[in-house]
């Protein structure tokens, strides 16, 4: 059952709508979406028999072979299925029971009844709240046609003038793609970015010897949510959080460690990973919250608390040594606070915060987080894409063609010569990107959030005049295995991002695989020119061969993202291989 609760979107939304059928269409939508990723993801990560050479995929089941075709066909095995009843009038009746399906692949894959249940708790979860973000993207679009109608009677209101708050299905592969674990449906429906966005962030003032403290986390918690008693921290947390809090550290809250804040919550906008939000227009708040979103809980760990303002002076020092790399804007975390797990224990990643600056907008300037890039602007039939390329000249595949060229053009480049010079893999997933748009026209991209970057030490290390900085001790994003440095950057940056990116533009017309067939001419351009720079050594140069031919090899190891949840894992990766469109080859 899908419950909304009383808010603003069912209030405002014409009563009509309620007995329209919106509820069903939303509920068998979503659970056969949910269905549908089970499958695509359980033949892609080998955990089903399946066959996906055609526009359908099969797969082998219990009762016999099930049949889903597909909408598009598309790179590194992501593929989107043909769930319109529009389209297609009869499916299969096992995809209307995701359940079945998930139980049926957890024990091929040797779960065990716990691992089951929980398995199965996490996709209903998703799905319940799937549903729920489908109507409450139905009533957006009813009510931004209405506030069309009347302007003059319709305040600022960034639900519907921001893309973050505009994406419904959440991950657009991963069969638990709107799983949140922890919250009521009240929650959800109050801080969900894609519901009502509203987090309302207290405080709690910690003793100061509790308390790890990074970069200038004095000065801005002073400066937005007060100044604590002497020996004290202050540090905001989520509204969710309270009786998690007392719950992990009661004693601390009985003799006074910890202390509830006496003073007005700030309102805030919930952004969208929901435990990130808008503090005001030039700073976001990462805050700890007690919720497992996608792949894992949302905590602020004492490493991140450490590494993030380290690592934004790192790659800013990169930046400004190397113009090449400085097309990528890093959205900098220079204060960040959290518990010391050698003074509170385990649990300390459960309270903490990270703060990053956002850089200041003129008018007609936008920050559209790339994860939107492919929805619908509110109370129209455009997609936020088109929003991004008003200002090229020509019809709309013109437009179009010409955004993608400078996408390409500014994210490319500096995340290859990143990675391949430096050993830096940032987490370019479309949710941790943004596209600077200026008058209609593509700007730079942005990067937000450095818990999931990877570095190579060893390429770090023997750079001159580049000091590595003193990272926390057991760090993740510290690393001697190449491959995984690079297939995050693989995995975020061209399974993920650019995926989604020239999909969104194939459904306005464009070839995608015209889009990657430039792609990949980006590459080899790349890896060409600074093999020949003057002061490239025989050493770089063969190195540079070397991330060329990995990078274009016919097949790549691809992150198992169901895999990954029904063995319980996070920071470590399961892998499956997958076909490479960047090769050239042109496999799907």
């Amino acid at each position: 059952m899908v419950v909304l609760g009383h808010g603003p979107l069912r209030e405002l939304a014409d009563p009509s709508v309620w007995r329209s059928g919106l509820l069903e269409r939303a509920w068998r939508g979503a659970v056969r979406e949910t269905a549908a990723r089970v499958l695509l993801a359980g033949a892609r990560e080998q955990l089903l028999d399946g066959d996906d050479r055609s526009d359908a995929l099969q797969v082998e089941l219990e009762r016999g072979p099930l049949v889903l075709p597909l909408r598009r066909r598309g790179p590194f095995g992501l593929h989107w299925p043909e769930l319109d009843p529009r389209v297609i009038r009869v499916l299969d009746p096992r995809v209307d029971d995701p359940l079945d399906l998930i139980e049926q692949l957890s024990v091929r894959a040797g779960l065990d009844p716990q691992n089951r249940a929980r398995v199965s708790l996490e996709l209903l979860n998703s799905l319940v709240n799937l549903a729920q973000a489908r109507v409450a993207d139905e009533l957006r679009q009813q009510l931004a046609r209405a506030r069309a109608r009347s302007p003059a009677q319709s305040s600022a209101d960034p639900r519907f003038e921001d893309p973050e708050q505009f994406v419904t299905d959440g991950h657009p592969w991963h069969p638990m793609t709107r799983t949140r674990l922890g919250l009521s449906r009240a929650a959800v429906v109050r801080h969900a970015p894609e519901q009502l966005a509203s987090t309302w962030v207290g405080c709690v003032d910690i003793e100061a010897e509790l308390v790890r403290v990074a970069g200038d986390w004095a000065d801005e918690s002073a400066r937005w949510f007060g100044t604590p008693p002497p020996g004290f921290v202050r540090v905001p947390i989520h509204p969710a959080s309270p009786p998690n809090l007392r719950r992990l550290f009661g004693p601390l809250f009985e003799r006074g460690a910890i202390r509830a804040v006496e003073r007005p919550s700030l309102p805030c906008r919930s952004l969208l990973s929901l435990r990130t939000v808008a503090l005001a227009p030039t700073r976001h708040l990462k805050l700890a919250c007690p919720v497992h979103t996608t792949s894992t809980r949302r905590q602020v760990s004492p490493m991140s608390v450490h590494n993030g303002p380290q690592l934004s002076r790192l790659i800013a020092n990169i930046q400004r040594r190397d113009p090449q790399t400085a097309a990528l804007r890093l959205l900098p975390e220079p204060a960040a606070a959290g518990l010391e797990p050698d003074r509170v224990g385990p649990s300390a990643g459960e309270l903490g915060a990270i703060l990053r600056v956002v850089p200041p907008l003129d008018p007609g300037e936008h920050g559209w987080v790339c994860a939107a890039i492919g929805e619908r602007w509110p109370g129209t039939d455009e997609l936020v894409l088109e929003r991004a390329c008003t200002g090229y000249p020509g019809g709309r595949v013109e437009r179009v063609t010409a955004l993608i060229d400078a996408w390409i053009t500014k994210l490319v480049p500096p995340a290859l010569r990143l990675f391949s010079i430096y050993g830096i893999a940032l987490e370019l997933h479309a949710q941790n990107t943004l596209a600077h748009v200026k008058d209609g026209r593509l700007v730079g991209i942005w990067v937000r959030d450095l818990g999931g970057v990877r570095i190579h030490t060893p390429r770090l290390a023997e750079l001159p005049n580049i000091q590595a900085p003193s990272f926390a001790d057991r760090s993740f994003i510290l690393t001697d295995d190449l491959d995984e440095v690079r297939g995050k950057l693989e995995h975020t940056l061209f399974h993920a991002h650019l995926t989604c990116v020239f999909a969104a533009a194939g459904r306005l017309g464009l070839d995608e695989r015209e889009c990657w067939a430039k792609l990949r001419g980006c590459v080899t351009d790349c890896y060409a020119r600074w093999g020949s720079e003057l002061d490239a050594s025989e050493a770089r140069r063969r190195r540079l061969a070397t991330d060329l031919d990995a990078l274009t090899q016919p097949q790549v190891r691809a992150k198992a993202l169901l895999r990954m949840r029904l063995f319980e894992r996070s920071s470590t990766y399961d892998y499956t291989r997958v076909d490479n469109i960047v090769s050239g080859h042109q496999p799907y």
